[in-house]
């Protein structure tokens, strides 16, 4: 019939010359039977449906928070714990680091530790807030210039604060160190010439450097060199009233420490 359709005898798969469909059953798939030479209905080769199914992850139970990691020994990507923290790595013992600190070697333990910051810079600590005493000549520790010294070292330090006090109050400042710790310091304002004091500074009793006031704001200046003897430890700035008055006695919140780690 002219305009009707054309009856094409191939136009069933089961027709074609290199297919043998057979009685395909539910879910095959024709895939190439390379003995006959022939496309066949079979079972088709699924892709893994998890991750563990794959030949060369094991991974059946991993726990919350792990990475696939290749183990070279077994040639299988396995879970492994990841680090969260620094102090996770088997090399850092730093549970608890204070400001400023660096990481640092020590050859002792083997291990990368939390100690002054050295070579070719100073650590620098900001007085963060202002401070005062009153009718007081006991010695404070400074709530900002402190740090942790190794033993068996030399430091070196500048400060530079301003001060205010009454004349018959005047400023007195030292330093608390680990004991067998040994301190110098010169002292000096704009109304004084430098005042030296070189003694061991393991209590408060150590003889301070005393600076003369004027019941006026004033930068004060304190610089010197600090040795720790055979115990490490804490290193802190104290500083009072050298003769109580019922008065304040005031470090102001804009002053600089600097110390460097000499040997």
């Amino acid at each position: 019939m002219v305009g009707g359709p054309l009856y094409n005898p191939l136009s069933r798969l089961r027709d074609m010359a290199d297919v043998a469909l057979g009685s395909p059953t539910d879910g095959q798939a024709l895939t190439f039977d390379t003995a006959s030479g022939l496309w066949l209905p079979g079972d088709a080769a699924g892709g893994a449906s998890a991750l563990d199914d794959l030949t060369d992850v094991s991974a059946a139970a991993p726990a919350d928070n792990e990475a696939l990691t290749y183990d070279s020994a077994s040639g299988l990507w396995v879970p492994e714990a990841v680090v969260a923290a620094l102090d996770d790595l088997t090399d850092v013992n730093a549970p608890s680091p204070t400001d400023g600190q660096a990481l640092v070697f020590d050859t002792a333990s083997g291990m990368w530790v939390p100690g002054a910051a050295t070579g070719g810079g100073a650590t620098l600590i900001k007085k963060a807030a202002q401070e005062t005493v009153n009718n007081s000549t006991t010695l404070q520790d400074d709530d900002h210039f402190t740090f942790e010294a190794d033993a068996l070292s030399y430091y070196l330090y500048t400060i530079s604060v301003r001060i205010n006090s009454a004349a018959n109050a005047d400023f007195k400042a030292a330093w608390s160190t680990p004991s067998g710790g040994i301190w110098s310091m010169l002292g000096s304002t704009a109304e004084t010439a430098p005042t030296l004091v070189s003694i061991a500074g393991q209590t408060t009793t150590a003889t301070p450097v005393i600076l003369p006031c004027n019941a006026n704001d004033e930068i004060a200046l304190f610089w010197g060199m600090i040795k720790i003897g055979a115990t490490a430890g804490t290193v802190t700035w104290q500083w009072a009233q050298n003769t109580a008055q019922l008065s304040d006695t005031i470090v102001r919140n804009d002053g600089v420490f600097a110390y460097w780690k000499a040997a």
